[in-house]
């Protein structure tokens, strides 16, 4: 159900995505210490078994201190509910320095990576997109100026659509390349992006919203994030990344309103960085780089 976006700012790229799902789902951000290399990522977490979700303990987003970022969406594949654990995006974290390598390593568990698309973007400018299936993984280089994936395929063949986000994802992919084209090239038109309303107070009476920025009464986006490879940052805010509930939301959740900058360059101990209920831990303060100034 998510929105993901890349945009060039200087000499490399700049990702970003809002994480939405059920509102009885929760997500973190948690670290690992070197690996070779050290990263910071989100972590989905759901023990509700009414709500099972596909990618329940996957890391879905994630920076490393060599400037390796990527961030994905789902695309629905029957039997899906029955993958395997996602363990492979912590290897690829904790190994990998470039979009080609991570490309390798992803193509080398194929079967195993769970559908979607994946964005992808490294601390020397590289970036990419990837549209994975059970049975094949389709790479997208040389991207010009941006990039936007939903939660449809392009190139390969949708065997169905489903409920998490699929009925919305075009609306959601034309609203967020109108706001890329043109937009200027610094990190705060990404931030506008992804707290976008194009859903004309229409999502009051949608289980699932058609906003990047999604207020749907059941489900809807619990987190935003920007990722930085070439300063090593991973920009996060809890809940709505407008910072505001407008009311009608099953959701309870205290919204920041502002994106926090951790750097996965300071980690030298891993754990969680944030709690499930949104509290930056006293590791996740040690990693704070800086701290949006509102605008």
């Amino acid at each position: 159900m998510c929105t993901l976006l890349g945009h060039v700012l200087g000499p490399a790229w700049v990702l970003a995505s809002s994480s939405d799902d059920p509102y009885v789902v929760s997500n973190q951000l948690i670290c690992t210490a070197g690996a070779p290399h050290s990263y910071i990522a989100v972590r989905v977490v759901t023990e509700d078994p009414d709500s099972p979700v596909p990618w329940n303990r996957m890391l879905t987003r994630g920076i490393n201190a060599a400037g390796l970022a990527y961030t994905y969406a789902y695309v629905h594949e029957p039997g899906n509910e029955q993958a395997p654990p996602q363990r492979w995006p912590g290897a690829l974290l904790a190994q990998c320095a470039s979009v080609g390598h991570a490309i390798e390593l992803m193509q080398r568990h194929v079967g195993t990576v769970l559908s979607g698309n994946y964005l992808l973007a490294d601390a020397a400018g590289d970036a990419a997109s990837l549209e994975v299936s059970r049975t094949a993984l389709r790479v997208a280089r040389n991207p010009r100026g941006k990039l936007v994936c939903t939660n449809v395929w392009a190139t390969l063949e949708m065997v169905v659509s489903d409920r998490w986000g699929a009925e919305t994802a075009r609306d959601r992919s034309a609203r967020a390349n109108s706001l890329l084209n043109g937009a200027p090239r610094d990190i705060h038109a990404v931030f506008h992006a992804i707290r976008d309303h194009s859903d004309g107070g229409g999502d009051a009476q949608r289980p699932y919203g058609v906003s990047i920025c999604n207020h749907g009464r059941q489900e809807g986006t619990i987190s935003g994030e920007v990722l930085d490879p070439g300063h090593r940052v991973l920009w996060w805010t809890y809940g709505w990344p407008c910072g505001q509930a407008r009311g009608y939301e099953i959701s309870t959740r205290m919204p920041w309103g502002r994106f926090v900058g951790f750097s996965a360059t300071k980690v030298q101990t891993g754990g969680e960085v944030t709690t499930l209920d949104g509290r930056v831990t006293a590791l996740g303060v040690r990693l704070i780089s800086e701290v949006e100034d509102p605008r």
